[in-house]
């Protein structure tokens, strides 16, 4: 996966921004600052981090998934899996819930709209992960 590197600089907060076809403004920029962090510590995980066998991530790993937040359009809530993947996370108001579990070569997705669940595994991809998050926001 190519290496991102984007600067971000605003003269009006709240005027959204578009860098790479992805919307960024102040929340967004918030966002994936956090996220970034987040990852960050997942690089300092041991060998059983969970108390149930899990093995250290891969730093190139972690480094594309930093890639990946880079070009989504909507920051997810991440988590760290026991199954060596990171999980990324959105759930609306009303329950629909929308589910990314991220390995080196795939990306596993769950939604389940309307109580409607619906399974997909697609090859490591920014736009597929934007396609179903477009999906999921329409």
């Amino acid at each position: 996966m190519e290496s991102l590197k984007v600067k971000y600089n605003f003269n009006n907060k709240n005027n959204p921004k578009y860098v790479n076809g992805v919307m960024i403004n102040s929340k967004h920029i918030k966002e994936l600052r956090l996220n970034k962090e987040k990852i960050q510590s997942y690089k300092n995980l041991q060998h059983n981090w969970n108390m149930a066998g899990a093995i250290p991530f891969d730093e190139l790993f972690l480094n594309d998934i930093e890639v990946l937040l880079k070009k989504i359009n909507i920051q997810p809530k991440i988590f760290p899996t026991g199954r060596n993947s990171i999980q990324f996370e959105y759930e609306k108001d009303n329950g629909d819930y929308l589910e990314f579990e991220i390995f080196d070569n795939k990306i596993f997705c769950l939604s389940i709209i309307n109580n409607d669940e619906k399974t997909s595994e697609f090859n490591f991809d920014s736009e597929m992960v934007n396609n179903f998050l477009n999906d999921f926001y329409a």
